[in-house]
């Protein structure tokens, strides 16, 4: 039995997104690196709250979101695991870069806001293309990941500012 027509074009449709959100996820990593190799100015203006740790959250919540995009799948259902480990994999890898750059450190604090801000974002669009319907288990994970990425962020630092 053939395919009907709109389900063939359907199906191009989603592959060229696919696309189109690992060229995105992609773009975002070479953004990452490139940043991540660049000697930051320390007489910028500092706020309250060292806001740059959180970033990494977005940056890398914005990276695991792109590669979910990029490899979901309704059927079968792809692992939310597999981009969730993707962007952390990226986020090691990134801070073992900073280790090289002369007036940058590695930085386990960095890593794990990385993995908090993954999680969210991973978490959420799965729930969100899957229908979004309420689960007590995936919420909990939505909380406790922004939870660790913001005392990751600026609590933890605070209190271990050698670690």
């Amino acid at each position: 039995m053939t395919e009907p027509a709109w389900r063939m074009r359907l199906r191009a449709v989603s592959i060229r997104l696919r696309r189109l959100w690992a060229l995105l996820a992609l773009a975002e990593a070479a953004l990452i690196f490139w940043s991540s190799g660049r000697t930051w100015n320390d007489d910028l203006p500092r706020l309250a709250l060292d806001w740059s740790n959180f970033l990494h959250f977005l940056l890398y919540g914005g990276l695991g979101g792109l590669i979910h995009l990029a490899l979901f799948r309704e059927a079968p259902p792809r692992p939310a695991l597999v981009p969730l480990l993707g962007a952390t994999a990226f986020g090691l890898f990134d801070e073992c870069h900073q280790a090289l750059v002369p007036g940058r450190d590695f930085s386990v604090f960095d890593l794990v806001t990385d993995f908090a801000g993954a999680a969210f974002a991973v978490v959420l669009i799965d729930r969100l293309l899957r229908g979004g319907q309420y689960r007590p288990t995936w919420f909990r994970i939505l909380v406790a990941s922004l939870a660790l990425g913001l005392a990751s962020s600026f609590l933890l630092p605070a209190i271990l500012p050698d670690w």
